[in-house]
């Protein structure tokens, strides 16, 4: 892999790659978990001082489901995506054994 103009001198430029994007997943990780802490407070702080009605239906619930969607991907695509998973990747470690 080419170095990219971002990465330090006298690091592995995969390597690097692979640390920045676990940290931009972790990073929206932690946004997931506190906009949808906040999301959820709000809707039960409406429901249960405002309205007093329990029994309505859970609204964030669409927010939650589909955000998490996008969390699952973003997490495979960096943690499955960058092991190896790659069929060319493979084969091509495959052909530098053989030799």
């Amino acid at each position: 892999m080419q170095p990219t103009p971002n990465t330090p001198a006298n690091r592995n430029p995969y390597l690097w790659e692979q640390a920045k994007k676990r940290v931009e997943f972790k990073q929206h990780l932690r946004t997931y978990v506190l906009i949808n802490a906040a999301v959820w407070t709000i809707y039960l702080a409406l429901t249960f001082f405002v309205d007093r009605r329990i029994g309505r239906f859970p609204w964030p619930v669409f927010m939650t489901f589909g955000w998490g969607i996008g969390l699952v991907s973003h997490y495979l695509s960096v943690y499955w995506q960058g092991n190896g998973s790659d069929p060319i990747e493979r084969e091509y470690q495959r052909l530098q054994q053989s030799q």
